[in-house]
C-alpha cells in the first residue's frame, strides 16, 4: 500500500551496449550543440600516425606531448560515464582533468595525483588528506 506524498527513485535501463568505449562525462566538453574531448598526441604527430597509435597500438608516451581537440558522436549515458560512438578509439589518451583550461595544440605532461602532490606540495597523497582534514577543522583558515 502506498502512502500518500510517498515518493520512488527508479533507475531504467532502456538500453544496453555491449563492448562499448565509455569515457567519464566530465571529459566531455560542449559547445555549439557539439561535443569534444582532449587527447593527448606525440608533439612530432603526424597524419599518417593516427592509424598506429588509435588503432591497436599502444601510443608512446615519453617525450613532448599536446592536447588536441577531438569531435565526437556520443550515445548511451548514465550518472558517471558518456559511451563515444564515433571520433576517438579505445586507444585514445582522453584528458580527464584539466581540460577546460586547455587549448589544441597546448603542450601537456601525463601525470597522476600521487605524483602532481608530491611535485607541487612535497606531499604524500595520505599528508596531503591530513591537511586538508586539518584546514577543514579549522574553517579553512589555513
Amino acid at each position: 500500500e502506498l502512502r500518500e506524498a510517498a515518493f520512488a527513485r527508479v533507475s531504467l535501463v532502456m538500453d544496453t551496449h555491449e563492448d562499448a568505449l565509455l569515457v567519464p562525462k566530465d571529459a566531455i566538453l560542449e559547445e555549439t550543440a557539439r561535443r569534444y574531448v582532449y587527447v593527448v598526441r606525440p608533439a612530432q604527430w603526424e597524419e599518417d600516425a593516427e592509424a598506429a597509435v588509435f588503432s591497436g597500438a599502444e601510443p608512446e608516451i615519453d617525450g613532448p606531448m599536446e592536447a588536441h581537440r577531438i569531435e565526437v558522436e556520443t550515445g548511451l549515458e548514465d550518472s558517471y560515464f558518456t559511451e563515444i560512438v564515433s571520433g576517438i578509439d579505445d586507444n585514445a589518451l582522453v584528458v580527464v582533468m584539466g581540460q577546460h583550461n586547455l587549448r589544441h595544440g597546448a603542450t601537456v605532461r601525463i601525470t597522476d595525483a600521487e605524483e602532481a602532490l608530491r611535485a607541487q606540495l612535497n606531499l604524500t597523497p595520505e599528508e596531503a588528506l591530513e591537511r586538508a582534514r586539518e584546514r577543514r577543522a579549522d574553517g579553512g583558515s589555513r
